[in-house]
């Protein structure tokens, strides 16, 4: 659902504010799937931010820009 996906979105950016600050957001719907997506990094502060989230269990992954 997409309501969820923006809501998991603004639960990462207060938690992890510090590493979010200078992104943006975005949900993406791929074959019925809704997506939270953070975009604007760089490729070793995007590798710098999911690690953070990797330390605290929360599931990322780094992916090519379109």
């Amino acid at each position: 659902e997409e309501k969820v996906a923006r809501d998991w979105l603004r639960e990462i950016e207060r938690r992890f504010r510090s590493q979010f600050d200078d992104s943006g957001s975005v949900v993406v719907e791929h074959s019925g799937w809704f997506r939270s997506r953070f975009t604007g990094f760089t490729e070793a502060s995007a590798r710098a931010a999911c690690a953070e989230l990797d330390r605290r269990n929360v599931t990322c992954a780094v992916i090519r820009p379109d």
